[in-house]
């Protein structure tokens, strides 16, 4: 074999730029999520609190490197229609519990529902992180950053974006445990995907305001109904 020639046709092999970011953005979450779920349980009570709160962020972290490579790909991602967005997330929201509750038979009472009863201060945590924090950090890697490159790197079947990124975020549950779970969040996924993708891919806000109720409504309904 005459290695010299070969060496002269300097073959290279390029991969895509969308696709480097692709994968950065997926080994990375998943990474952040996996280390940050193990090194915060050790962590003591006070400083176990403020690193959930801040773990939503440190995952995004790949997704915010990303977002500032392509700011003219994932421009105008709020949308213009906040009100109508909140609005229809609420709507979104109040529809998967009902149908969760149909389906499971009625909300389970959790160890979480279990901490919302007996502490004021945690009623405070959760609501902060579920309907300020890990809905739009999720929302945005998964739905906006992730989804978006999806869209952009399959060009003419990008309508079926929204089901590999939620495989993708359902895939990224999997340290809950549970395969109910994953299933759960995949099918939330693609309805959460579909919400963002069939209104002019620009309803970040309406998937977040979905997602954070929903995360939500699964500690609080139950605390509810007991309380009553």
């Amino acid at each position: 074999m005459d290695w010299e020639k070969i060496k002269k046709l300097n073959v290279r092999i390029e991969v895509p730029g969308r696709v480097k970011q692709f994968l950065f953005l997926i080994l990375g979450t998943y990474f952040l999520t996996a280390l940050s779920n193990e090194v915060i349980d050790y962590l003591p009570l006070r400083i176990y609190r403020i690193a959930c709160l801040l773990a939503p962020f440190v995952v995004a972290f790949p997704a915010m490197v990303i977002y500032q490579k392509n700011k003219s790909i994932f421009k105008n991602i709020f949308g213009k229609r906040i009100v109508l967005q909140i609005f229809l997330g609420i709507v979104v929201a109040a529809i998967m519990l009902w149908i969760l509750a149909m389906v499971s038979g009625g909300l389970s009472y959790s160890i979480t529902v279990t901490l919302f009863d007996r502490y004021n201060w945690y009623k405070i945590y959760i609501t902060v992180y579920y309907l300020l924090i890990v809905n739009f950090t999720e929302e945005f890697v998964y739905r906006v950053v992730l989804q978006g490159l999806i869209v952009d790197l399959l060009k003419k079947v990008k309508f079926i974006a929204p089901l590999i990124t939620a495989v993708f975020f359902a895939l990224g549950h999997c340290w809950l445990g549970e395969s109910s779970v994953v299933s759960a969040t995949f099918v939330m996924g693609v309805i959460w995907g579909y919400l963002k993708y069939l209104n002019n891919n620009s309803f970040y806000v309406a998937s977040s305001v979905a997602h954070g109720l929903y995360n939500y409504g699964i500690v609080l309904i139950p605390y509810v109904l007991e309380c009553l």
